[in-house]
């Protein structure tokens, strides 16, 4: 791990004297859309914590310094401790926070399984792989199975990639078209998993948790 960027960094030289700058260009592209991806889902994610009865902003704020922590390490399972400290803080149920977030992070991995499926695409589109209905099916359903349990690594998704090109009958060896510009998708979708599990924790509090204690009084973060 210590040369890991020694190695990158020959990987980036050999694309731009084989390739120019058009597959770095292309790249770019793909980090980008991913990220318009990612705050659309943030939206989705905002707009279920409003319906639920939360404040949205608020929530958000609340969730600032998790949000950094995964944003900033590329792993969920740093953020934990603290993600679940701050849970707790806000009036949600230990029994729920404890239960949701360490099933979560090996299995809600909203930003993770949009990323691996988008990498897979542009992988696929580069080898003139054509897409039909089973393709992308196959994609996906592969991506939402293989990402369990990848949280707490960083740049895991690389390895959930070569199960995604292999059974699409690609070579392996195209994972390092994307090695050198994983890390910055990578913390972009670990942000939107942990967001996600806090969504999933307000989900199960508000139609189940609430009763779990009856010494809990009422989160000062829902409105009214």
């Amino acid at each position: 791990m210590a040369t890991a960027h020694f190695f990158v960094a020959a990987i980036l030289a050999w694309v731009i004297s084989s390739q120019g700058y058009t597959l770095l260009l292309a790249m770019a592209k793909l980090i980008g859309v991913m990220y318009i991806g990612l705050f659309t889902i943030a939206g989705l994610f905002l707009n279920i914590v409003k319906l639920l009865g939360f404040r949205p902003i608020w929530t958000l704020k609340k969730i600032m310094e998790p949000l950094l922590l995964a944003f900033s390490t590329a792993s969920s399972e740093v953020t934990l401790p603290v993600h679940m400290k701050i849970l707790k803080s806000t009036g949600i149920p230990n029994k729920v926070v404890s239960f949701v977030l360490p099933l979560g992070y090996g299995f809600n991995l909203d930003g993770a399984a949009l990323g691996q499926e988008m990498y897979t695409c542009f992988l696929a589109e580069a080898y003139g792989l054509h897409f039909t209905l089973p393709t992308l099916l196959t994609i996906l359903i592969t991506a939402l199975i293989a990402n369990k349990g990848t949280a707490n690594v960083p740049e895991a998704s690389l390895v959930v990639m070569a199960v995604l090109l292999t059974s699409l009958g690609l070579p392996v060896e195209a994972i390092a078209i994307i090695a050198g510009i994983d890390r910055f998708g990578d913390m972009g979708r670990t942000t939107i998993n942990v967001f996600g599990n806090t969504v999933a924790c307000l989900l199960l509090y508000k139609f189940g948790g609430k009763g779990i204690s009856d010494a809990i009084e009422e989160s000062e973060i829902v409105a009214g």
